[in-house]
């Protein structure tokens, strides 16, 4: 198999952080290819992840009138008056539009997009595998492939009741209740999300706190309202029994560590993400790992090999969109020396899309008292 094309800068995966990288590369003259493995472009960010979560947030707003006082008028659950077409449409076309613009954007900086499946063959040479099979070189090599849900092997996933992050946007009707484990960003957005939509919610986590990277005000702020929407906070629990109903009319039957029992139409699993790494063949490259799949890299995300990159999800924390982007960027500042963005800043703020909205920048109390700031 003969390589086909070589590029100053090939990247893998078209989210967030590899649109900016690429588009930015390409912007400064550089001959640049980006793999594809989806038909849709945007990464998890588009598809998946922020933009999707974000507009059903918005959409259970605008139908649940959550913050409206509704003193003229009898309160109603509004799961009877939705349809959950009517609750999925914005969200259909926002992601659309999105994607419409990533597009856009490769074809506007003349950036190669290839759909397929990318593999290193070895630290330059990468086969991108499709219908067919081909071989592309790079100069420099960035990835971007973003993360995955862990789907941990004692949970019987199904795609349908038995949920992760991914799956619970193809879901076709409202749950009668869903019980979401995980109380991270993923976790309490969806759980406020069906609450205010008139859904019974059930929150299993397996501290003391939900979001504990928060300032424990807010987070303890959030617990208030979340109990508010009816939502039930189980702390310091966990699953360890899943029952399938005989009857999809009937609800499973989950047993708590504790040994109490908890029924619920639907389950979210959504307790962390691992890095998209395993089709790669890394090996063949020599690239440090770390922990769940994600690769080393320095300040300048550059990985142990000079002239192969990581961006995004794939690298582990933050793993926020806005950081991602800029992550992109600073990499092609150091790839290539284009003196301008050289770093992400330190401080960032967290914009959290629960409901009501949360938000916090800088330290919290406790590292202020740890570093003995008044």
């Amino acid at each position: 198999m003969q390589t086909s094309k070589s590029y100053d800068l090939v990247v893998i995966g078209s989210g967030p952080a590899g649109e900016k990288a690429a588009v930015k590369a390409a912007y400064f003259g550089k001959n640049v290819a980006l793999i594809e493995k989806s038909p849709d472009s945007g990464g998890a960010g588009v598809q998946t992840g922020t933009l999707p979560s974000k507009t059903l947030k918005e959409t259970a707003l605008y139908f649940s009138r959550v913050y409206e006082k509704q003193i003229f008028e009898q309160s109603v659950n509004v799961l009877h008056k939705t349809k959950h077409e009517q609750f999925t449409y914005r969200r259909d076309v926002a992601r659309n539009d999105m994607q419409e613009e990533v597009d856009k954007n490769f074809i506007r900086h003349k950036v190669d997009v290839y759909r397929g499946t990318a593999s290193f063959v070895d630290d330059h040479n990468i086969k991108i595998s499709s219908e067919e099979e081909i071989i592309i070189r790079g100069e420099n090599i960035l990835i971007a492939t973003g993360s995955y849900p862990v789907n941990p092997p004692d949970i019987p996933f199904d795609g349908k009741r038995i949920l992760d992050s991914d799956t619970i946007l193809k879901i076709k009707r409202f749950p009668k209740s869903l019980c979401v484990i995980g109380a991270g960003v993923i976790g309490c957005e969806y759980a406020t999300i069906y609450a205010a939509m008139g859904v019974k919610v059930y929150l299993i986590n397996n501290r003391d706190k939900i979001l504990p990277f928060l300032d424990s005000e807010i987070a303890g702020a959030l617990v208030t309202q979340m109990k508010k929407q009816g939502i039930e906070i189980l702390f310091n629990t966990s699953i360890i029994k899943y029952v399938k109903p005989k009857k999809k009319s009937e609800n499973f039957l989950l047993t708590l560590r504790n040994g109490e029992a908890l029924e619920t139409d639907m389950v979210l699993y959504a307790a962390g993400r691992n890095g998209s790494i395993a089709a790669l063949n890394c090996g063949n490259t020599g690239i440090e790992i770390g922990e769940r799949e994600t690769i080393k890299v320095n300040e300048k995300y550059r990985t142990n090999i000079p002239h192969i990159y990581a961006v995004g999800d794939v690298i582990g924390f933050p793993a926020l969109a806005s950081t991602s982007m800029d992550q992109g960027r600073v990499a092609i500042t150091h790839m290539y020396d284009t003196n301008d963005l050289d770093s992400v800043h330190k401080v960032f703020p967290y914009g959290i899309y629960t409901v009501p909205e949360i938000s916090m920048v800088g330290i919290t109390e406790v590292e202020a008292q740890a570093k003995g700031i008044s």
